[in-house]
Parts: C-alpha cells; structure tokens; sequence
C-alpha cells in the first residue's frame, strides 16, 4: 500500500507524533511526502541547529543523483530517509563524500536497515556528546568499515552541534 503523509501546517507535529508511534506499521508500506519535505525534515531537526533544507536544496540532491527523481513529485521512503541523512551530514561532508557513504551503505546493508543503523547511532552518539551517558553503545551485532564511517560522521555532526549550542549560550550570557 501507498500512504502520502500530508498535513495542514497546524497539525505537522500532530502528524510527527503519529508516524513516530506506528513507525513499525508504517515501515511496511511504499511512503510518499509532498512537496512540504524539505520544510519537514528542516523542522524535526530544527532542535539541533542548522540541519535546514530547502526545496532547491533537494532537486539539487536529486539533479547530483544523491536520491532519486521524485515520483508524481512525492518521493518514497527511502529518498526521505536518504534526505534526513543528508540534512545532518552536509554539516561535516562533501557532496562527494556523501555520495561514497551512500555507495558503502549500498554494497553493505539494504536501505531499510541503513537508515535504522543511522538513527540508533545518531540517538546514540548525541546521548554520549551531551553527557546523558557514559559509554556509547554497540549498535548491531556486526562490525564494518561502513558501520564506523557512519558512527565517525554522526560523532563530528554531534560536537559540532555541541559546539553550537556552547556558543549561543556564551553569545546569551555575554548580553
């Protein structure tokens, strides 16, 4: 089955909350989002700085065929998967390097599974940089040299948020 996630502007947390509740359900399903992606993604990651994406920011992921041409300008799950991991690691990669990581992840692990590595681990090194745990954890059960290029970027996106969280609260407490 298709599902489109679409919501008016009042009710896009509303919507967050749900896919992150039936995300299991959802997960066995073709997903498609309009053309509000961008601002989507932009506005889940808002949280955490500047992880902002524009729509023009897109087509030029699709034109350097970083993700596929959107279909009936919705794009399936796995682009938008593909576009969160964008979003955090243009941050700290090229384009170019952006585009081996996805090379690795294709000869290493299906999508699905890809993108489940890429949020445990993001969950993961987060709770570690901002002092909610001591160690990181083991996320998976096998090792490889795609597994640590993922932990190594997600651990560079962390400490640089980290670092920009230091400096707005020295920028506040110099006011």
């Amino acid at each position: 089955m298709e599902i489109a996630i679409i919501a008016d502007d009042a009710k896009k947390e509303l919507m967050t909350q749900f896919c992150i509740a039936y995300c299991g359900i959802l997960s066995k399903h073709n997903l498609c989002a309009t053309a509000t992606t961008a601002k989507y993604i932009s506005e889940y990651l808002e949280p955490l700085g500047s992880f902002s994406l524009t729509a023009s920011m897109v087509s030029n992921y699709v034109k350097k065929d970083l993700i596929g041409n959107p279909v009936k300008k919705q794009y399936d799950r796995e682009q938008i998967a593909r576009l969160f991991f964008v979003a955090v690691a243009k941050n700290v990669l090229s384009i170019e390097d952006i585009r081996l990581l996805f090379e690795m992840q294709h000869e290493t692990y299906e999508p699905k599974r890809a993108y489940d590595y890429f949020c445990s681990e993001f969950e993961n090194v987060l709770q570690f940089v901002f002092g909610l745990k001591e160690n990181l954890d083991t996320v998976g059960t096998d090792s490889n040299d795609t597994k640590t290029m993922l932990r190594n970027t997600i651990i560079a996106v962390a400490y640089k948020v980290c670092v920009g969280r230091l400096e707005n609260f020295n920028h506040i407490n110099a006011l």
